[in-house]
């Protein structure tokens, strides 16, 4: 016969009890007049002394926060999000909605879910940082793992363990790049919170400086330089235009000695050398995204006219990371997108700029693009980072620093990011955009040209 639970009362409204299936830890049950239901939580203590002070202070913390129209409960955060998603996530891109989704019921919801938004402070978040970076070596995850395996993979036998990083039976520990992803997910979050007045402040949300992570700073973008974004351009043009050779043959299956026929190229590999040869050109000369980049249709191209009757190209990005807003290109871009349009077959308002044959719109070649930059020796940059296509936005932000034409507002409003992140990762272009200030006071009056040659040997 199951015992009775065994409630002591504390005050008016608030019990406690104690839960021996929980190591005989006491957990509080709150009426709070106003609210349906009651509200239960641990209070964290294994003695009725402690628990009852516990218990008592968490009331009060409790009625407080329901004068205040504070949401409680255990689906105070889930509600939240809810919220979140039906206001700000909705005008989000949809790789955007997925990266949230996924992060928030794999990871926020089983850690802050049975709290509510309130309860989440810097202590708690201390807790989520532990808990995240052991979450793929617990028994119950690889557990889970092996059985959505073995579901994706039917009665097919298992395959053979890889070493790839990628795959999630292999992820033994987040990358600092993860992580930080999740802490700007987190804050977005809770800076909803605070503009629609469920808590009062966002906490402070910082990364434990502990084993891997212990020495990690904010490292500098990697990007091309000029004589780099010419050889790339060079590159791309040689390969968009190259024949097969008909002198060369090819094999006839991986593993097979037979040869006919001519080694590729045909024109099916030029068009789509052409496509990522244009794709990169105007990346670089509008600081877009590459989701937002692949996301344009032909009506998204647009032509302003300035108050001075200058004429100028932009684009409409529908649903980018931060939403959708206008990008000013680069004139370079006139040209490129004008050629461009004249290899696709498929050129309606609807369609999409960079495109397959079929109209259908290209996968991202990031792949390609990094066993280019290999051929070219260019596929770590000066800080020993692996670049990507994501570099070509960052050469884009560097070059328009550099420049020094347009504040550093303006580069941040085209570019779709905030001011704050372009002091953070891009101080070191802003040195170089005002060198000749800086250098001037240092060397005063003096010409020290010769003095360079013999410095330098050039």
């Amino acid at each position: 016969m199951t015992q009775k639970q065994e409630y002591l009362k504390v005050t008016d409204g608030l019990v406690i009890y104690k839960r021996e299936s929980h190591n005989g830890c006491y957990y509080l049950r709150a009426k709070i007049d106003g609210r349906k239901g009651y509200v239960i939580r641990s209070t964290q203590k294994y003695t009725e002394h402690e628990a009852r002070l516990a218990a008592y202070e968490a009331f009060i913390s409790l009625k407080t926060m329901h004068q205040q129209g504070l949401v409680i409960g255990r689906s105070g955060f889930g509600a939240i999000y809810d919220k979140f998603a039906a206001a700000v996530l909705v005008h989000k891109s949809d790789a955007r909605k997925r990266q949230f989704e996924i992060t928030f019921r794999r990871y926020f919801l089983p850690h802050f879910g049975e709290i509510g938004i309130a309860q989440v402070n810097e202590t708690r978040i201390r807790t989520y940082w532990d808990w995240r970076i052991s979450y793929y070596q617990s028994a119950a995850v690889a557990e889970e793992q092996q059985k959505a395996a073995k579901r994706k993979r039917g009665p097919k036998p298992a395959a053979k363990p890889t070493r790839r990083r990628s795959t999630l039976q292999n992820i033994k520990k987040p990358s600092l790049a993860t992580l930080k992803v999740e802490r700007g997910l987190l804050r977005e979050l809770l800076k909803y919170a605070a503009a629609t007045a469920v808590i009062h402040r966002v906490p402070e949300i910082e990364i434990p400086k502990i084993g891997e992570y212990r020495n990690a700073k904010a490292s500098r973008r990697d990007h091309f330089s000029r004589s780099e974004m010419n050889q790339i351009h060079r590159y791309l043009r040689t390969a968009a235009n190259e024949v097969a050779d008909p002198e060369v043959k090819k094999h006839n299956g991986r593993f097979s000695k037979a040869e006919k026929g001519a080694k590729k190229p045909h024109e099916l590999h030029r068009y789509q050398r052409s496509v990522l040869r244009f794709l990169v050109l105007i990346l670089v000369n509008t600081g877009l995204r590459i989701g937002e980049a692949l996301n344009l249709k032909w009506d998204d191209l647009k032509l302003g006219t300035a108050k001075d009757g200058y004429k100028y190209l932009y684009v409409h990005v529908r649903e980018g990371k931060t939403g959708a807003r206008d990008v000013v290109c680069k004139s370079d871009c006139v040209s490129h997108f004008r050629e461009l349009k004249a290899i696709c077959q498929h050129t309606e308002p609807t369609d999409f700029v960079f495109q397959n044959r079929d109209g259908s719109a290209i996968r991202e070649p990031g792949v390609t693009f990094k066993k280019m930059l290999k051929e070219l020796g260019m596929l770590t940059g000066e800080e020993g980072n692996r670049r990507s296509l994501y570099s070509l936005r960052h050469t884009y932000v560097t070059n328009e620093l550099e420049l020094g034409d347009a504040s550093m507002h303006l580069i941040a409003n085209n570019a779709g990011t905030s001011i704050q992140y372009i002091e953070r990762h891009y101080s070191h272009a802003k040195v170089h955009a005002k060198a000749r200030e800086l250098a001037e006071k240092a060397f005063g009056s003096k010409d020290v040209t010769e003095d360079m040659k013999a410095l330098f040997g050039r």
